[in-house]
């Protein structure tokens, strides 16, 4: 369905050129969120007992999108932290 808008020819392709891809993006960032995000915000109402042993599967997938929070939470405070740092004191020099 999308790919036929990147087959539009003249100034109107030209214009329909960017929507199929930039919904693709968001189709599969939608798609990262509701196999990552959503199982692990079910997770949490989960109780002990059958309800339990019925999510069990989404463990994994909370483990999995625990350590991705992890390693955006370290990039965003050390790796992009001290970029930023860097570029203000290059900055200030000049």
């Amino acid at each position: 369905m999308l790919y036929s808008l990147l087959l539009v020819p003249g100034s109107t392709g030209q214009f329909m050129k960017s929507l199929p891809v930039v919904a693709s993006i968001v189709f599969a960032i939608s798609l990262m969120e509701a196999l990552l995000v959503l199982p692990s915000h079910l997770n949490h109402k989960i109780k002990e007992g059958k309800a339990a042993k019925l999510y069990a599967p989404f463990a994994r997938v909370k483990r999995f999108h625990d350590a991705m929070t992890d390693g955006l939470d370290r990039l965003r405070d050390v790796t992009y932290a001290n970029q930023i740092q860097l570029d203000i004191s290059i900055v200030i020099l000049y």
